[in-house]
């Protein structure tokens, strides 16, 4: 008896670990898992990321919800995406990767979408990060896709080490430069050369900064058409 009661118990416990997805808000495709129980200050979504409920609630469903319906998903799934973070003093929303210690952004080089969130506007910006053991002096980069290769000369790139690790950014504007986003998204295997005085090094974007250029994209995209 004492091992079925057992058994039954695990059962009963598995399955409340099990992903229960709800909608994040009345009519959504953006799904939240209401079995996630980790910690409860996070929600996780269907878009494979975890999000503030605190940050949701106080200021990205407010600027969420001053879209049409038919633009509030895309807005939502791309920019929970980010890490965001509202600046009281100018009333905006700061976007950009998520940098947890777990996070591939904050574990390898990337190409990424930041940028600010003010009323119904948005001012993205195309972020570069060089993550190595030692310095290249990066003065330009080279990105390759299916399509085309681009070239940009790099300026007011910021520098500094962490352990032994250093990290090179630098960021171009992203209205003038959003085809490029576009043909990193359609290509089977994106590549940056990051190139300096040091010599030059290669990253392959992967899949899953891929699918976070898309969404993140999509939101920008959705804010651009309704401003």
């Amino acid at each position: 008896m004492k091992k079925i009661v057992l058994l039954l118990s695990l059962i009963v416990a598995l399955g409340s670990c099990s992903p229960k997805w709800v909608p994040l808000y009345d009519g959504s495709i953006v799904m939240r898992d209401v079995n996630h129980k980790y910690d409860k200050r996070e929600m996780k979504l269907n878009n494979g990321h975890l999000y503030r409920v605190e940050d949701w609630n106080d200021y990205l469903k407010p600027f969420v919800f001053q879209f049409p319906k038919n633009a509030r998903d895309s807005i939502t799934y791309g920019l929970t995406c980010c890490w965001t973070k509202f600046d009281k003093f100018d009333k905006t929303i700061r976007f950009k990767p998520k940098q947890y210690i777990s996070s591939i952004y904050s574990n390898s080089s990337y190409l990424a979408l930041k940028g600010y969130l003010k009323n119904k506007k948005v001012i993205p910006h195309i972020e570069f990060k060089y993550r190595a053991y030692s310095w290249l002096f990066i003065n330009k980069v080279r990105i390759l896709t299916d399509n085309k290769q681009y070239s940009f000369k790099t300026t007011n790139v910021d520098r500094f080490p962490v352990g032994n690790k250093i990290y090179e950014y630098f960021s171009i504007p992203y209205d003038e430069n959003k085809q490029l986003i576009v043909d990193i998204i359609n290509s089977k295997e994106p590549i940056i050369r990051f190139i300096g005085d040091k010599g030059y090094d290669d990253f392959t974007i992967p899949p899953s900064m891929i699918a976070d250029l898309t969404a993140i994209q999509n939101a920008i995209t959705a804010i651009q058409n309704n401003q």
